[in-house]
């Protein structure tokens, strides 16, 4: 077995060992809270493998990258979370609006400042672990196509046991909402996928990460209602589905286009 193989499977063992300990105390206790460690499993796994693995390397790619990736990492999330949300509201009207976080945490700056820290280190937790240390791994023994899509499986299956305790539920029946959200994880693995390797770099999944959660969980769900939100929009909505889903083949068309025009200039 080669040294990326063995540190692959070392690293995804701590982090799932590690992960078991906060499912059983989202699912079994009730500790909501304690996800946002849960969150940081990743990092501390990979942070283990460099140690045993990648002493002197930058095996976690904190590298500065060109703005351009960082700026994707902006726009891509309030593209396909504008859409999605954006239907919905013209199909359903004003109507199922319930309120305007953005303008609520406005008018309290110390508690606007916190949630932006908490979901910033939340989200970093997890991409220093997906993004940073396991997709360039990936990489090297797939490439782009199969480790794309193992990366998605992968972040899909950490994620299941949370979809199935009821944390990342609207009310969803779980026959909609474990393939939605297992489809979600993975085309948006395509994305950031793409956005690692293109940058060399952890930020933009990161950043990428942080928009999602911020703007979908905090300032949008909180501000939308209604029954049908959930089918349409947000985390595991169709429509947020199927844009994903066209930015990750457009994603995936580039990526493969760069490549052979690189191999044949060789």
């Amino acid at each position: 077995m080669t040294k990326t193989k063995k540190s692959i499977l070392t690293f995804l063992i701590i982090c799932f060992a590690l992960s078991l300990i906060f499912y059983y105390l989202v699912a079994a206790r009730g500790l909501l809270e304690s996800v946002y460690v849960l969150m940081w499993c990743p990092a501390i796994a990979a942070i283990m493998v460099c140690l045993l693995y990648h002493r002197g390397e930058n095996a976690l790619n904190f590298r500065r990258c060109r703005v351009k990736y960082t700026l994707a990492g902006v726009w891509i999330p309030l593209v396909y979370l504008g859409i999605s949300y954006g239907i919905y509201l013209l199909i359903y009207g004003k109507d199922v609006i319930d309120g305007n976080m953005i303008l609520t945490l406005m008018e309290m700056p110390l508690t606007f400042l916190l949630y932006l820290a908490i979901y910033f280190v939340t989200a970093m937790g997890e991409e220093i672990g997906w993004r940073g240390y396991l997709v360039p791994k990936l990489n090297e023994l797939f490439g782009f196509k199969k480790g794309a899509f193992i990366s998605g499986v992968i972040w899909s299956l950490w994620h299941l046991p949370l979809v199935l305790a009821g944390y990342t539920s609207s009310g969803l029946p779980l026959w909609f909402e474990v393939p939605a959200y297992s489809l979600q994880c993975i085309a948006m693995c395509y994305i950031m996928y793409y956005l690692s390797l293109k940058s060399k770099s952890v930020w933009p999944g990161i950043i990428l990460h942080f928009i999602h959660n911020f703007v979908c969980q905090l300032l949008l769900d909180q501000s939308i209602g209604g029954d049908m939100l959930p089918y349409f929009a947000g985390e595991g909505g169709l429509v947020t589905l199927a844009v994903m889903i066209i930015i990750a083949v457009i994603c995936a068309r580039i990526y493969r286009r760069v490549d052979e025009q690189q191999n044949g200039g060789i």
